[in-house]
């Protein structure tokens, strides 16, 4: 962190020399915060508890064998979903959705999993509603992503880890977000609620170009100074304003 800290002290140095300060708008934020080991959870009073991921897995193959046939139906763990044998379900003449809702059953008995969802559901938008579901929805990826979506309970980690992330919870989920540029951006904090992806959407505003086309976010205009896109009336190398 203190080597962080000082390399953007240095990069801002450099560019209140190039251009000054006033003439700079910086965005900074975070990708994802992170879960405290589950020993200093316990100490804090928290439900810290660390989830045997080798045992999950051969518990849950143990089952899906016992119920559809002999295989290892589940073949990997990577955190936060489960990949199943694609290939040993279609030769076993197995429906897929049917293996994939035994398989989260099977997890959602663990004490420490608060919730599973199938590739069936994520492909047909098929989840309850609610906060959890959504962030899923958001961050599986139907190509990369495996066929169960686990979600521990809060204060729950995979593994052995000493730091993870990937948890839909507050201390992974709330990041920094913060602006600092004298021309375009209101000082003080903002209550008001906001997200990452309200960033691009912000910034190409104050642009004055088009937003990303897949876009999810809103103009913060609440952090905005009024008349903050016609105060940038300086000449860049293309000329003046569009």
């Amino acid at each position: 962190m203190l080597h962080l800290d000082r390399s953007l002290a240095g990069f801002f140095r450099y560019l209140d020399k190039r251009l000054g300060l006033d003439n700079v708008l910086i965005a900074l934020t975070a990708d994802h915060g992170f879960l405290n080991v589950p020993e200093y959870g316990q100490s804090q009073g928290l439900p810290g508890v660390r989830i045997d991921s080798r045992k999950m897995m051969a518990d849950l193959n143990e089952r899906l064998a016992a119920r559809f046939g002999p295989g290892t139906y589940a073949t990997r763990l990577s955190y936060p979903t489960i990949h199943l044998d694609t290939r040993l379900i279609d030769a076993n003449s197995l429906d897929h959705a049917e293996v994939e809702a035994a398989a989260a059953r099977i997890l959602a008995e663990n004490p420490a999993i608060a919730a599973v969802y199938t590739r069936t559901q994520l492909e047909n938008g098929a989840l309850p509603a609610g906060r959890i579901a959504t962030l899923v929805q958001r961050a599986w990826h139907r190509q990369l992503s495996g066929d169960l979506y686990v979600v521990q309970k809060a204060y729950a980690m995979f593994g052995s880890n000493v730091a993870t992330h990937g948890s839909p919870y507050t201390y992974d989920t709330n990041v920094p977000l913060m602006f600092f540029g004298p021309r375009w951006i209101r000082p003080g904090p903002s209550a008001n609620y906001a997200e990452v992806v309200d960033l691009a959407p912000t910034l190409a505003y104050l642009l004055e170009t088009r937003m990303p086309s897949a876009s999810e976010g809103r103009v913060l205009s609440e952090v905005l100074l009024a008349g903050s896109v016609q105060a940038r009336n300086r000449p860049g190398p293309g000329g003046g304003k569009k």
